[in-house]
Protein backbone atom coordinates (compact mmCIF):
# COMPACT_ATOMS: atom_id res chain seq x y z
CA UNK A 1 0.00 0.00 0.00
CA UNK A 2 1.27 3.93 -0.93
CA UNK A 3 1.96 5.48 2.12
CA UNK A 4 -0.37 8.63 1.31
CA UNK A 5 -3.11 5.54 0.71
CA UNK A 6 -2.36 4.45 4.16
CA UNK A 7 -2.66 8.13 5.61
CA UNK A 8 -5.61 8.54 3.51
CA UNK A 9 -7.29 5.50 4.85
CA UNK A 10 -6.77 6.09 8.73
CA UNK A 11 -7.65 9.87 8.17
CA UNK A 12 -10.94 8.51 6.88
CA UNK A 13 -11.41 5.94 9.43
CA UNK A 14 -10.85 8.86 12.49
CA UNK A 15 -12.86 11.35 10.32
CA UNK A 16 -15.94 9.30 10.30
CA UNK A 17 -15.86 8.94 14.08
CA UNK A 18 -16.10 12.37 14.88
CA UNK A 19 -19.39 14.50 15.80
CA UNK A 20 -20.35 16.90 13.14
CA UNK A 21 -18.77 19.85 15.20
CA UNK A 22 -15.36 17.78 15.33
CA UNK A 23 -15.84 17.67 11.61
CA UNK A 24 -16.27 21.06 10.70
CA UNK A 25 -13.35 22.01 12.26
CA UNK A 26 -10.91 19.39 11.03
CA UNK A 27 -8.40 20.29 8.59
CA UNK A 28 -5.18 18.15 6.78
CA UNK A 29 -3.02 20.62 5.78
CA UNK A 30 -0.16 19.48 3.13
CA UNK A 31 3.64 20.33 1.89
CA UNK A 32 2.02 20.87 -1.54
CA UNK A 33 -0.73 20.80 -3.81
CA UNK A 34 0.32 17.60 -5.64
CA UNK A 35 0.21 14.97 -2.78
CA UNK A 36 -2.98 17.01 -1.92
CA UNK A 37 -4.30 15.66 -5.13
CA UNK A 38 -3.45 12.44 -4.52
CA UNK A 39 -4.63 12.09 -1.24
CA UNK A 40 -8.15 13.38 -2.03
CA UNK A 41 -8.57 9.94 -4.21
CA UNK A 42 -7.11 7.86 -1.75
CA UNK A 43 -9.47 9.89 0.91
CA UNK A 44 -12.66 9.11 -1.39
CA UNK A 45 -12.09 5.54 -1.93
CA UNK A 46 -12.13 5.15 2.16
CA UNK A 47 -15.18 7.13 2.56
CA UNK A 48 -18.42 5.45 3.86
CA UNK A 49 -20.52 8.86 2.99
CA UNK A 50 -20.41 11.93 1.52
CA UNK A 51 -18.54 14.68 3.43
CA UNK A 52 -16.89 17.45 3.22
CA UNK A 53 -12.78 17.90 4.68
CA UNK A 54 -10.81 20.77 4.80
CA UNK A 55 -7.13 20.12 2.76
CA UNK A 56 -4.93 23.01 3.00
CA UNK A 57 -1.34 23.41 0.82
CA UNK A 58 1.32 24.37 3.61
CA UNK A 59 1.91 27.89 1.78
CA UNK A 60 -1.76 28.82 2.00
CA UNK A 61 -2.11 27.52 5.44
CA UNK A 62 1.34 29.91 6.22
CA UNK A 63 -0.03 32.67 4.58
CA UNK A 64 -3.25 32.54 6.19
CA UNK A 65 -1.61 32.70 9.39
CA UNK A 66 1.00 35.00 8.74
CA UNK A 67 -1.77 37.52 7.45
CA UNK A 68 -2.22 38.27 10.93
CA UNK A 69 1.29 39.98 11.23
CA UNK A 70 2.99 42.98 9.96
CA UNK A 71 5.33 42.91 8.04
CA UNK A 72 8.09 45.38 8.45
CA UNK A 73 10.01 46.78 5.72
CA UNK A 74 13.64 45.55 4.96
CA UNK A 75 15.79 48.17 5.41
CA UNK A 76 14.25 48.80 8.90
CA UNK A 77 15.00 44.84 9.67
CA UNK A 78 19.02 46.12 8.52
CA UNK A 79 19.21 48.61 11.12
CA UNK A 80 17.99 47.04 13.98
CA UNK A 81 20.36 43.94 13.22
CA UNK A 82 23.22 46.52 12.99
CA UNK A 83 21.88 47.92 16.34
CA UNK A 84 22.02 44.34 17.95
Amino acid sequence: MIFLEEVARDIADFYQNLNPQEQENFAVVFPNKRSLRYFKKYFAKYLKKHSFITLIPWQQFLDSELEKFHKVPQIQLIAQLYLV
